[in-house]
């Protein structure tokens, strides 16, 4: 087996696509000689041990989450996932509502049951198919459509930004390329919800876009804020 040292000691490329193809054996190596490590070629300390995690996350006095140089940070900016104490309650309680086991299997399960079975109707049409192209790639985005309210009609381009996103969370090297696209697509994100949000004001519609968008102006959210975190709750639930 090769030791976590050995990748350490590789060019960025070869030890990033190490890390990709399989990063276990890197993570129990690294586990063995301690619980925090800095890796040079992604620039990032890993914490590798279950206990020093759960520390460091309960800590917010002492470690943040908005670190200008995350790559989560350069992509998608601020939100619930780069912000710290009462402002990360803040943005994360104006969303929490629509996730609740409650209104998941009140308003969102029955939905997800037809989605599935359509997607697997048309997979038994086509005789044979990529799995995840017919049907793991798209049921995440349909599902989460559903749980904002907006139309179905989107899918195409959530799956186009998401895949920008995805090449961007992993662009460790900066590629410029990458960050442009990326940018391109959240520029677009935003500029398509604001549409919504516009479209939504004052009106009590279904979904999750449609109850924060019309919150009481006491814990309303800025239309920004909702943007915001909603591209971080977009990208993160498909």
């Amino acid at each position: 087996m090769r030791h976590a040292s050995d990748f350490m000691s590789m060019d960025e490329h070869a030890f990033l696509n190490a890390l990709d193809i399989d990063p276990y054996p890197i993570f129990d190596d690294l586990r063995a000689k301690g619980p925090i490590h800095w890796i040079a070629p992604v620039k990032m300390w890993y914490v590798v041990r279950h206990d020093v995690a759960s520390k460091i996350l309960l800590d917010s006095k002492n470690f943040v989450v908005g670190e200008p140089g995350s790559v989560v940070y350069d992509t998608f900016g601020k939100h619930m996932l780069t912000v710290d104490g009462p402002e990360q309650i803040r943005y994360r309680q104006s969303f929490r509502a629509a996730f609740s086991p409650r209104d998941i299997k009140e308003n969102l399960a029955k939905r997800i049951e037809a989605d599935v079975n359509q997607l697997i109707s048309t997979v038994e049409a086509e005789g044979e198919t990529d799995l995840r192209r017919t049907f793991a790639s798209r049921l995440p985005i349909l599902t989460i459509l559903e749980v904002f309210g907006l139309s179905r009609d989107l899918e195409t381009i959530f799956r186009t930004w998401y895949d920008g996103f995805e090449a961007a969370l992993s662009n460790f090297q900066g590629d410029e390329e990458i960050r442009t696209t990326a940018a391109k697509n959240v520029a677009e994100f935003h500029a398509l919800m604001q549409e919504q949000i516009d479209a939504m004001r004052g009106k009590e519609e279904r979904g999750l876009l449609s109850s924060v968008v019309n919150a009481p102006d006491e814990i309303r959210l800025t239309d920004e804020e909702i943007r915001k975190n909603a591209l971080i709750i977009f990208f993160g639930g498909i």
